[in-house]
């Protein structure tokens, strides 16, 4: 039983809700000042796993990673199965040069596909060749450098991400005489996911698993749990619009030293800006305004476009009560909605946090979901701010009082249900408790100075779960 104690004479009101079990505590910090003593001073630290989420590791193919890809057939040519096409999945490099070479190796990889699955007859090759190699970068927009959510283009840095790029289908021919290359496209549609290794989550924890993802030229994306915890966490979405830019590659030099650099001023601009330092166009060679001997800046005869906005973070929140392996999958399209277009997946993270963390931060909203497993949040899955809880006693059935003093004689102690301003003369603290619009009230008043302990009924706790008790009190004398 629940014990309350009080002494000397006393009027002790639990008001509205008088008792209240709830399911987590509204600060930790206050109720278990232990534990926070454990997070401030590094035990207990949040530890991550391995996931290989990265990607900067790993070459063409992420370890720790398993790929399924299947794409619609498409007949470009009336009675030819065409398969040639610009789909492909796996790690790509999104620091500038690192895309431009990957993406000239696409392409040659593509040429040598289409040698391998044609015959044809063609006075010069190289003719043919030249033409799909232009059409291929000119359709780069389909496979646009995504660069990666906090690029920086001068940082010298490698930065990779998984892509998963549905492409489209081509073929190339002469036409009747020979005398013009033809080529046809069309967006391919694909299935593509990624599945993580399987990975352990401990019992009666909570993890933290976060991803940022972009999808573009319409694609639809998805990411779902899989294993002894199943959840198709967010589904068929697409992330904001992002505009290609093109970024122009310059060279500069001090007279000794020479750096390359990316820049999004366009070659023919009056004026060009680095390190600070204003350069103004003298025919091809930028001076700088402050003629400074040696410095100038010449352009180096490449863009790359590339969308360095529309990534966005996603996050699941994980409570456990057993111990679980689970995996992630990543997908363009799912098995029934094939999709078009591109999915670009980075910085992927499964973290064990604190349950303070996962009290004060899970929400589902579009960017977060909560697989609730402990029921930390049991009958508030949104987690606005409200916290389930279960109303044991609040007195507005005066003829139905189940507290009892059994330390003291009935006869030196009252109890009694009233209305809290008739028994305060306060204003009513509750006033809409009840359909009578008077908030009852546990009155106990005590005689000869004695100590009275107030026992409630049993309290049924759940296992492996918080609880809070907690009740509204005031008193007319010293009490305690």
């Amino acid at each position: 039983m629940k014990n309350f104690n009080f002494k000397k004479t006393l009027i002790t009101l639990i008001l509205g809700l008088a008792l209240v079990i709830s399911a987590i505590p509204t600060n930790l910090n206050k109720l278990f000042p232990s534990a926070s003593a454990e997070i401030k001073n590094g035990y207990n630290n949040p530890t991550k796993i391995d996931v290989n989420g990265k990607f900067e590791e790993s070459t063409s193919a992420p370890t720790k990673w398993s790929v399924v890809s299947k794409y619609e057939d498409i007949d470009l040519i009336e009675g030819e199965d065409d398969k040639d096409s610009t789909s492909y999945s796996g790690i790509i490099p999104t620091d500038m040069s690192g895309w431009n070479l990957y993406y000239k190796g696409l392409v040659l990889d593509w040429l040598a596909n289409w040698d391998k699955s044609h015959e044809y007859s063609v006075a010069n090759k190289e003719d043919l060749h030249e033409a799909l190699t232009e059409y291929l970068v000119k359709t780069n927009p389909y496979i646009q450098n995504p660069l990666v959510h906090d690029y920086d283009a001068n940082a010298n840095e490698e930065n990779k991400v998984l892509a998963l790029v549905a492409g489209s289908s081509f073929t190339q021919y002469m036409n009747a005489d020979e005398s013009q290359i033809v080529i046809n496209n069309q967006p391919r549609e694909a299935f593509i996911t990624y599945t993580s290794n399987s990975y352990k989550l401990d019992q009666y924890s909570f993890y933290k698993i976060t991803l940022y993802v972009k999808t573009t030229s319409g694609a639809k994306a998805n990411v779902t749990i899989s294993g002894d915890i199943e959840k198709d966490a967010f589904m068929n979405f697409e992330t904001a619009t992002s505009t290609p830019v093109a970024y122009y590659l310059y060279t500069f030099t001090d007279g000794t030293n020479t750096t390359k650099f990316y820049s999004t001023t366009d070659y023919n601009s009056p004026t060009l800006t680095y390190n600070g330092k204003t350069y103004q166009l003298d025919g091809t060679v930028y001076k700088p305004t402050d003629s400074t001997p040696g410095y100038e800046i010449v352009y180096s005869d490449e863009i790359v476009y590339a969308s360095p906005e529309g990534w966005e973070q996603k996050t699941i929140y994980i409570s456990t009560t057993t111990e679980a392996s689970i995996n992630l999958n990543l997908m363009l399209g799912d098995e029934d909605n094939y999709s078009t277009g591109n999915v670009f997946f980075d910085d992927i993270e499964v973290t064990k946090i604190q349950l303070l963390d996962f009290y004060q931060n899970a929400v589902n909203n579009s960017s977060s979901v909560i697989i609730d497993k402990r029921e930390i949040l049991k009958g508030n899955q949104n987690n606005t701010g409200s916290r389930n809880y279960s109303v044991l006693e609040d007195f507005e059935d005066k003829n139905d009082i189940s507290w009892t003093a059994p330390n003291v004689d009935y006869e030196k102690v009252d109890m009694v249900a009233v209305p809290e301003s008739e028994a305060t003369g306060f204003n009513e603290t509750f006033p809409y408790n009840n359909a009578t619009n008077k908030n009852l009230v546990l009155k106990v008043s005590t005689h000869d100075g004695i100590d009275v302990v107030l026992n409630s009924d049993k309290i049924a706790l759940e296992q492996g779960r918080y609880h809070r008790v907690s009740f509204w009190a005031t008193s007319t004398d010293s009490s305690s």
